[in-house]
């Protein structure tokens, strides 16, 4: 987790290569999934994330 000044607060280890393949999901938008080589890996967080493509009527 990065903050918007820029100081990393901490970090998700993956055992296989990410490339820019992350986004935010669940009603709560708390759940972090990331797509990783051959895998599809999720985890809940603490504090949302945020939407940055809608799709229409969402």
């Amino acid at each position: 987790m990065i903050t918007p000044d820029g100081d990393v607060r901490g970090r998700i280890p993956i055992v296989e290569d990410v490339l820019t393949n992350v986004t935010f999901g669940g009603d709560d938008l708390k759940t972090l999934y990331v797509a990783a080589g051959k895998t599809l890996f999720t985890t809940r967080v603490e504090i949302p994330g945020w939407v940055v493509h809608r799709r229409n009527g969402s």
